[in-house]
């Protein structure tokens, strides 16, 4: 793959990730059972959020829809 191909599946795989990632750092943030664990989730969610939304504004640039992509993820995660 290379080109505007590898730029999509890039942008694509890096939204379907950092939604992944979000939504496991969220469930540890509001309902972890260690403490220092759940500091470091909510401390670093927004860096997270902030991550997803790049991705997402990459996706737009580079031809992909993130809204099929994102509800996807979402059930994928089982959250």
């Amino acid at each position: 793959m290379n080109g505007a191909a590898f730029d999509r599946a890039y942008a694509r795989d890096m939204v379907k990730d950092h939604e992944t990632d979000v939504a496991a750092f969220q469930k540890e943030a509001n309902g972890g059972k260690d403490d220092s664990l759940k500091s470091f989730a909510s401390e670093t969610l927004p860096t997270l959020q902030d991550h997803l939304k790049q991705a997402k504004e990459m996706m737009k640039t580079v031809g992909g829809s993130t809204a099929a992509k994102s509800t996807k993820a979402k059930s994928n995660t089982g959250r």
